[in-house]
């Protein structure tokens, strides 16, 4: 591994904390930082942990987990898998997308490993020759962003106006490797009048584990290196899905990357299918949604039963709903904020005090937003408004309009649900710079909707953003009757680690003692405690255990305490939770 690139760019942070889907809310109080993941993996270069991972001398890979790290008994395989925390995402059709975040261990070993890669072999990949005439020529769903770095995906975050690099993070419109990816498209689209749309049927649910360890992309001097990381990778994968072969997890990095990698291998055997057939057909893809381009019609549709037949071979299929072929261009999804001027001083300007016609003017537009399905645009408007709030350039002072206008965002969330991150931001950053009084009127508006919440969208990244927002309204009293009316909506094994860890915050001593006294009681109610307290940091509950260290500021129950340094030398404890106390130690 390059130490200089450690140095130079945020890489270690970016994977690390890729671990959680870009649809949650903040989770450990900035614990991930450039700085603290930086210093993470110098530690594992220069003092790598016995009880913690086991490497390979020769490639320098991470092979697993040290074999003392015990899965819960109740994942199957039980040897160093982890438990996955699952949630939903409410996609725009208000279909349920199952999501997942894995165990930090194993988000560790994904970061490790993928640093030593990425010099030999993925900066190879994503190199501007191989964007544009080469192996990543047809994607545009790039892991890479700038050349030898790592950038993470976007789907479906903030697109604002203004932000064109959309699928890079931290790039503007000047940025030349986006300018070159998006001519590519333009060039490989252009003289042909036809187009075939077509995507994959619940994609990541149906990749098969072992087929990642099959991909075949790059013929160099690296190449046996990259094939031990496949074949680590599809290993990894199980283990990060309760040890299952069928399926990859959707929400982190490195589901992301994966099937990237995999799909840039399915790219080469389409060009070679194309060759075959000698047509004069051109594609692009975005992860699983593909584009098609030719001069003939019925070039497409031979093409089409050609591609059926080709996926099938990898147990994969094409969303029948969702082929069209079609004449013309595609109207790209982006946001038109130029459209609407009524909103320019909300999204731009200054406003001391949020009235009457700031409230409709911004109702009727998001209104009338959602009627013509302009999902980017309402994004656009929302982030904006966010952070007009979040820097005090909007304020509330009128309690009624503020209110209405809480209980309009929240009836948004209902409405169209793939809203709700945007609108819960909104309210957080109402809240944050709101006087008391006001803070209180949109506590109680949001604390009414609780049992509506749980009915209707338990086990969403809807509910977490609820809870979120809530938790960040109230006092540590009102804290603490969230998370008693919560609890009497579940029962202790339907509890939602997701919730809990938002609901966990400093100051608020009672909620925070609830929470530790549920997971305590539900450890030792095992029929082996010492056992299940082994055990507990590769099951799902490692991520409120390591948010209460954090918020009680290490001060927790014994049990709890051990998981992160020992109870004579303050050693830390790799082999558990660890990672969070080196985390802690070094974050700036």
């Amino acid at each position: 591994m390059d130490t200089s690139l450690l140095e130079l760019n945020s890489d270690p942070y970016t994977l690390l904390n890729g671990m959680f889907a870009t649809q949650l809310p903040p989770l450990l109080n900035n614990l991930i930082t450039e700085h603290s993941s930086k210093e993470l993996i110098k530690e594992l270069r220069a003092n790598p942990p016995k009880t913690l991972f086991k490497i390979d001398p020769s490639t320098k890979l991470i092979k697993r987990l040290d074999p003392g790290i015990k899965s819960p008994e109740y994942i199957y395989g039980n040897n160093w898998a982890a438990e996955s925390i699952k949630f939903f995402t409410v996609k725009i059709n208000d279909s349920w997308r199952p999501m997942a975040i894995p165990n930090i261990k194993h988000s560790l070993m994904f970061t490790y490993n993928s640093l030593i890669i990425s010099n030999s072999t993925l900066s190879k990949l994503y190199s501007t020759d191989e964007r544009l005439n080469g192996k990543t020529s047809h994607s545009e769903s790039p892991i890479i962003g700038r050349d030898g770095l790592f950038s993470s995906m976007l789907y479906e975050d903030d697109i604002v106006e203004g932000d064109i690099a959309i699928g890079f993070i931290g790039y503007d419109g000047t940025n030349k490797f986006f300018k070159e990816s998006k001519l590519q498209r333009f060039k490989i689209e252009s003289t042909y009048p036809y187009v075939l749309q077509m995507d994959l049927s619940k994609f990541f649910e149906n990749i098969y584990t072992h087929l990642l360890s099959q991909i075949s992309i790059i013929d160099s001097e690296n190449s046996e290196k990259f094939k031990n990381f496949l074949l680590w990778l599809d290993e990894y994968n199980q283990k990060i899905n309760d040890d299952h072969t069928k399926g990859i997890i959707q929400g982190p990095i490195s589901s992301k990357i994966s099937a990237e990698l995999f799909q840039l291998s399915l790219d080469k055997k389409i060009l070679r299918l194309i060759d075959k057939l000698n047509l004069d057909i051109n594609f692009t893809r975005y992860v699983d949604d593909y584009r098609f381009f030719s001069k003939r019609n019925s070039d497409l549709e031979l093409i089409k039963h050609h591609l059926i037949k080709l996926f099938r071979q990898y147990e994969l299929s094409f969303n029948d709903s969702k082929f069209q072929i079609y004449k013309g261009f595609e109207i790209q999804k982006q946001a038109h904020l130029d459209r609407y001027p009524a909103i320019k001083t909300l999204t731009k300007g200054h406003i001391s005090q949020f009235s009457f016609e700031d409230y409709t003017a911004l109702r009727e537009t998001i209104i009338n937003l959602l009627a013509e399905s302009d999902i980017p645009t309402a994004k656009a408007i929302l982030s904006m408004v966010k952070n007009q709030v979040k820097n005090k350039n909007i304020k509330f002072k009128d309690n009624k309009v503020v209110i209405s206008l809480m209980l309009f965002l929240i009836k948004i969330t209902y409405v169209k649900p793939i809203l709700s991150m945007h609108i819960y931001k909104v309210i957080s950053a109402a809240v944050s710079t709101a006087i008391p009084a006001v803070r209180h009127k949109i506590w109680s508006t949001l604390f009414a909707e609780l049992d509506y919440i749980e009915d209707s969208f338990s086990d969403t990244d809807l509910e977490v953003w609820y809870f979120y927002a809530l938790g960040k309204a109230g006092t540590s009293k009102e804290t603490f009757k969230i998370f008693s009316a919560y609890k009497k909506k579940k029962k202790q094994t339907d509890l939602s680690v997701l919730v809990l860890t938002v609901l966990l915050k400093q100051h608020s001593k009672q909620t925070n003692k609830r929470i530790e006294l549920e997971i305590t009681s539900m450890a030792n109610s095992s029929s082996n405690p010492d056992k299940y307290w082994a055990r507990i940091s590769q099951s799902k509950w490692w991520l409120p255990i390591s948010k209460l260290w954090i918020v009680n500021e290490r001060s927790v129950s014994n049990n709890i305490s051990k998981l992160f340094i020992s109870n004579n030398c303050n050693k830390i404890q790799w082999d558990k939770l660890g990672i969070i106390e080196f985390l802690l130690r070094n974050n700036n």
